[in-house]
């Protein structure tokens, strides 16, 4: 992309892309060759390289995930799991934690299936008529139904 906009603006590294200048600070790790000084300074300015491990400059995440989460989380497989997934995590350590079993919503599907398939053809209601939007009757419940299977 880098090559794209420099034929775009017509001027070598006019506009630079994050990941263009990140590489040359040396975010990514060193260059299979180095970059002259020339590229540096079109691409970084002022900005010096780094010569050090760009992950040691992180804080520490897993003491105060660990607070955050508190016991919901089993293992350390869990809190790694909500540092690196925050919302999906908590809601699937919450669902754990209830039990994990099938969605109320789809319990009460499979219950009222069965019931309808034992009662007597006789105490059945008529089916229902398409909607106005031309859906089937019920298309909505079923779609939603299905979204909350997928989670």
């Amino acid at each position: 992309s880098q090559a794209g906009l420099n034929v775009l603006t017509g001027k070598r590294y006019g506009v630079v892309t994050k990941e263009t200048r990140n590489l040359a600070q040396g975010l990514y790790g060193a260059t299979a060759e180095p970059i002259t000084k020339e590229v540096l300074n079109l691409v970084l300015g002022d900005v010096p390289q780094i010569d050090h491990r760009p992950a040691d400059d992180l804080e520490p995440e897993m003491e105060s995930a660990k607070e955050e989460i508190g016991d919901l989380a089993e293992s350390p497989e869990d809190v790694l799991s909500y540092v690196m997934f925050p919302q999906p995590a908590k809601k699937f350590l919450e669902w754990r934690r209830e039990g994990g079993g099938p969605e109320r919503e789809l319990v009460a599907a499979v219950v009222g299936a069965i019931a309808v398939k034992d009662r007597p053809a006789a105490s059945r209601a008529a089916p229902a008529a398409p909607s106005a939007n031309g859906a089937a009757p019920g298309a909505a419940w079923r779609q939603f139904g299905r979204m909350r299977q997928m989670r």
